[in-house]
């Protein structure tokens, strides 16, 4: 009989995923603090696992609880952004 359990993401399908999920809230851009409308972006983009904003940032969304919102820097992106996230479900 195994002792240890491994939870695997239902979403990514990742063991390393808590396989929370996270709504994208409010995107802001760095440079010069203009929100970005979330109606450009498609919503299959907008809700995500852990793990979808990739390993850097997920030790800020580990372990977090249901409702809490968690901002992203993306340095990275095409028009460097941060990113307000809010899980909605574990």
């Amino acid at each position: 009989m195994p002792s240890k359990t491994i939870t695997v993401c239902a979403t990514c399908g990742k063991k390393s995923c808590d396989g929370g999920i996270w709504k994208w809230v409010r995107v802001t851009r760095i440079e010069d603090g203009v929100e970005e409308p979330l109606s450009e972006i498609p919503f299959e983009n907008q809700v995500g696992c852990s793990l979808s904003h990739g390993n850097f940032q997920y030790k800020h969304l580990k372990s977090q609880p249901v409702g809490a919102q968690v901002s992203l820097t993306y340095r990275n992106w095409e028009r460097p952004s941060v990113l307000v996230v809010e899980k909605i479900e574990e």
